[in-house]
C-alpha cells in the first residue's frame, strides 16, 4: 500500500469511527468496494437522513462565528475566505476555539500554502474527516450518507473528484 492509501484509510476510519484492518483495506479496489465494507461495519438503512454539506456548513458557521467574537450581526457565506474572520497573528487561537465550539477534536483545516481556505473548503473538509459527529446518534447510517463520506475522503486526500464509484484506486484514479 502507498502513502495515498494509508491516509485513505486513515482518513476513512476517523470520518466513520470505524476499524479497517490492513487485510480488509489491502483488498479494496474500487470506492463501491469500500462503501460496502463500511456499510457492513455500521450497517445500513434504507431511510433518508438531510444532506451532510447543510449540517456541516451550519456547524462551520457557528464555529466560525463564536471563534470571532460571537458577533451576531457577521455573515458567513461558503466563498469566504476564512482567514477574513481573524487576525495572522491569532489563526492559532481562532482554529483551536473553532475546534472546541464545534466539538471537532482534531479537526485540521485545509492548509493551501499560496492562499487562506474558503469557507466552503472547510465545509468540505469537516465532511471527509468528521462525518460520523454530523450525523446524530439515533439516526441510522444511510447508503447516500457512506457513499458521501467515502468520496470525500477520496478527493479530500488525492484531489481527485472526477471519478466513478466503480473506478479502480490505482488505476483509474491514481491512487498509489
Amino acid at each position: 500500500m502507498g502513502l495515498d492509501s494509508v491516509e485513505i484509510v486513515i482518513q476513512l476510519e476517523q470520518t466513520f469511527d470505524v476499524q479497517i484492518l490492513d487485510r480488509e483495506a489491502e483488498s479494496l479496489t474500487t470506492p463501491r468496494e469500500t462503501m460496502e465494507l463500511i456499510g457492513s461495519k455500521l450497517g445500513v438503512s434504507d431511510s433518508s437522513l438531510p444532506c451532510p454539506v447543510r449540517r456541516a456548513f451550519r456547524l462551520v458557521r457557528h464555529g466560525i462565528h463564536e471563534a470571532a467574537g460571537g458577533n451576531p450581526a457577521l455573515r458567513v457565506r461558503g466563498s469566504d475566505r476564512v482567514s477574513h474572520f481573524y487576525r495572522r497573528s491569532e489563526r492559532t487561537a481562532f482554529w483551536a476555539k473553532f475546534c472546541r465550539e464545534t466539538g471537532l477534536s482534531g479537526f485540521r483545516p485545509p492548509s493551501l500554502f499560496w492562499r487562506a481556505p474558503r469557507v466552503r473548503e472547510v465545509v468540505e473538509r469537516v465532511c471527509a474527516s468528521h462525518l460520523h459527529q454530523l450525523k446524530r446518534q439515533d439516526e441510522p447510517w444511510t447508503e447516500g450518507w457512506i457513499r458521501f463520506g467515502v468520496r470525500a475522503v477520496v478527493r479530500d486526500v488525492v484531489g481527485v473528484s472526477g471519478f466513478s464509484d466503480n473506478d479502480r484506486f490505482i488505476e483509474d484514479i491514481g491512487i498509489d
